[in-house]
């Protein structure tokens, strides 16, 4: 750096000196989505993970929450408290597990964010697309979106049940989701008719089994079989009376 300097009487003099500054640029990298990682098919109101990998060049330190939307439902990680949320849910489709949901360091720069939950049996049946966001303490962001992640499944059907003739009637059976041996632990309602009335029902399944007992005065048309007619409505299983 030059300079010129004078005195009272207005002689000068000029010289050279090193700079008194060093300026130095800092650059803020963005913060990415790498990957939403879930099971192909994911069945109504039974938990799963969804995990989502998110990455920052300047280090996970920097990073500030991350959000992650399915249909009308939002998630959110929080890196300040470390903590797992519904941030919207306004029909009450999902249900997060927030205590066993869990962010695991991959490296100095990744976290792998793994949100458990369930959704519940009225959200839409078929393809899913899911997208994150996640943002760093600069409040840049970057988003992922996945088409199709998963395939949501919310029908069930019954297998094996059957009749027993006597003054007593006992119908027992399975239910499954459709096309696997996984059974719902809740949500299902089976109801027994007979003669154009509902006899029985219950809610209660033990690894998908149902049992279901009622009284008739008589029972001389009614046969056994292993093969009843089952009737699959709006997730209920209506059972009738063999003919």
């Amino acid at each position: 750096m030059n300079g010129t300097v004078y005195d009272e009487g207005g002689a000068s003099g000029t010289g050279s000196a090193s700079a008194l500054f060093n300026f130095v640029v800092i650059s803020n990298n963005v913060p990415s989505v790498e990957s939403i990682v879930s099971p192909s098919i994911v069945y109504a109101d039974r938990y799963f993970l969804l995990n989502v990998t998110v990455h920052d060049a300047d280090g996970v330190a920097d990073l500030d929450y991350a959000t992650v939307q399915i249909g009308t439902v939002v998630l959110k990680w929080d890196s300040s408290t470390d903590s797992f949320s519904e941030q919207s849910d306004p029909s009450g489709l999902c249900t997060l597990d927030a205590s066993d949901s869990t962010k695991t360091e991959l490296s100095s720069t990744i976290y792998k964010l793994s949100f458990r939950l369930k959704l519940s049996w009225s959200f839409t049946e078929g393809s899913v697309d899911v997208s994150a966001t996640v943002y760093d303490v600069s409040a840049a962001s970057g988003s992922l979106s996945q088409a199709e992640l998963f395939t949501f499944e919310d029908d069930v059907v019954i297998q094996g049940c059957y009749f027993r003739a006597g003054s007593e009637i006992t119908v027992k059976g399975h239910i499954y989701y459709e096309g696997t041996s996984i059974a719902p632990t809740s949500g299902v309602t089976v109801n027994a008719e007979y003669s154009g009335s509902v006899k029985a029902s219950t809610s209660n399944l033990t690894n998908g089994l149902f049992t279901l007992s009622w009284a008739e005065s008589s029972t001389s048309q009614l046969q056994s079989s292993h093969n009843p007619i089952c009737i699959l409505k709006t997730r209920r299983l209506f059972l009738k009376k063999i003919k």
